[in-house]
């Protein structure tokens, strides 16, 4: 597998709870995962697991995600595009464009918990406090993409804290995403 190069690491431009994101060359950036220790050392096995299940379903809205390893070794880290944008909320219900990207997302949200997978999280960190879902991005073309590809699942986790931790999380991330989708659904 490939590694990163940390002479291509820029600034930091988002650190918050679940990712910090670090420039990367002129055009991408690299996301560190601040939680990885919750699931131990099944993480790289769970970010492959998770962005080919979002891949699958979700097709062309999962924003290009390389995985790669640090120098080291120790650690699985995402290469994305550098892409600009905002958070997904009630106003951008009023474009049909934006509405029926939407309604596929939506779509092959409940295909994918049909198929028996747990929930990808779509509201992030930026939804929890609001009523947006700031893992899908609006990019200025008017395309959506989904810009973190994590499924709601303990199933990876190793120990009885991680997975106290992450039911709980799922718990809370569930109801009010539900609530969101609902929202701007109502909004078309």
């Amino acid at each position: 597998m490939d590694t990163y190069d940390p002479s291509k690491i820029g600034k930091c431009i988002f650190a918050r709870s679940g990712h910090a994101v670090y420039e990367y060359g002129d055009d991408e950036v690299i996301k560190f995962d601040r939680a990885d220790f919750l699931v131990g050392r099944n993480a790289e096995h769970r970010e492959f697991h998770d962005h080919a299940i979002c891949k699958e379903f979700f097709g062309e809205y999962i924003l290009d995600t390389k995985l790669v390893h640090s120098p080291n070794g120790k650690r699985l880290v995402e290469i994305q595009p550098r892409v600009t944008g905002h958070y997904l909320g009630v106003v951008d219900m009023k474009e049909p464009q934006i509405a029926a990207q939407f309604k596929n997302i939506v779509e092959a949200y409940r295909k994918l918990k049909e198929a028996g997978y747990p929930e990808i999280d779509l509201m992030g960190q930026g939804g929890a406090f609001s009523r947006c879902l700031s893992n899908i991005f609006v990019l200025p073309d008017g395309s959506l993409r989904i810009i973190d590809a994590s499924l709601l699942d303990d199933g990876y986790v190793d120990s009885w804290i991680g997975k106290s931790v992450i039911r709980w999380l799922r718990r809370r991330v569930v109801k009010h995403q539900t609530k969101t989708i609902a929202m701007l659904l109502t909004a078309i």
